[in-house]
């Protein structure tokens, strides 16, 4: 398994590389943990908060190194319109001290006091406030295939997608593929 760090997603797009996990496989990795209780701090899969579900979630599907923290995550998003995010399966919304991902459908999945991880439904206000105020889509996370009109941040053929079991073309062992590669031409920017 090969997890990425944001300083080696930095140094491979620096050389044209792109690595994305789909947007979709990021949520299911999420969903997973439904059930799991809610910990302030938590980052483990036994107990979570809200910014330690994304990142494990995150972490778990092969890029390691994002964030802890609600604030700290949103800030390294790209940032949208909440209403975007809300239509965007994988987003990232954002209030104040807390963050959820977007199911694309009118419902989240966050950690809560109160519940723990759970699929809730949207609402506008939290506390008399709007519910979240930010949205973003996190960088290695490939937002192209779902709907909402969203792009992936890099064009080109792809050259191998994910796989739960394929052979590694350097080591020729068959091992998990948790991504996407894309074979881009010299000189395109790649954005990551």
């Amino acid at each position: 398994r090969v997890c990425l760090t944001w300083r080696s997603l930095r140094r491979l797009a620096a050389w044209g590389v792109v690595l994305l996990v789909r947007a979709d496989v990021f949520v299911s990795e999420l969903l997973r943990h439904v059930g799991v209780p809610y910990l302030f701090g938590g980052k483990s899969g036994a107990a979570l908060d809200c910014s330690g579900l994304v990142s494990l979630g995150l972490s778990r599907v092969g890029v390691a190194g994002f964030p802890h923290g609600s604030t700290a995550q949103i800030d390294a998003c790209v940032p949208i319109s909440v209403e975007e995010g809300r239509r965007t399966p994988g987003a990232l919304l954002w209030r104040q001290g807390h963050d959820a991902v977007s199911l694309g459908d009118d419902r989240t999945v966050e950690a809560l006091t109160t519940s723990g991880v759970t699929v809730t439904k949207w609402t506008d206000l939290h506390a008399g406030k709007p519910r979240f105020v930010k949205a973003g889509l996190i960088p290695g996370v490939d937002y192209s295939i779902v709907g909402g009109g969203m792009f992936s941040p890099a064009k080109g053929r792809v050259s191998s997608e994910f796989s739960r079991s394929r052979r590694n073309p350097a080591t020729g062992r068959v091992e998990p593929h948790l991504g996407i590669d894309i074979a881009n031409s010299v000189g395109t920017p790649v954005y990551a």
